[in-house]
């Protein structure tokens, strides 16, 4: 197995594709859900991962829904997105 690391362009940063996640954005602007790129090495398979069928991951759903996927680093993930999904989204109507 050779030592070589896929790199991917995040930020205008060369980074190891091991060392990013994918998460799922809301139309709102919350973060819904993150997948380790290490496992889910593809924008298709980090759909796949968040809904567990292509027919739900399909390209239709996603824009009818207004999810997006972004590609990050985990260091940003860590510092700007996790502290964002332990709470409520505070753009749900109370009562809603």
């Amino acid at each position: 197995m050779s030592g070589k690391k896929t790199m991917v362009s995040v930020g205008g940063e060369d980074v190891p594709l091991n060392d990013c996640d994918w998460v799922l954005w809301n139309p709102c602007g919350c973060p819904r859900g993150v997948a380790m790129a290490r496992y889910f090495r593809t924008e298709d398979a980090a759909w796949l991962s968040f809904f567990g069928t292509w027919k739900a991951a399909s390209l239709a759903q996603r824009n009818e829904q207004g999810l997006r996927v972004e590609l990050m680093t985990h260091e940003r993930y860590s510092a700007e997105v996790f502290p964002l999904m332990t709470g409520a989204c505070p753009h749900k109507a109370v009562g809603a």
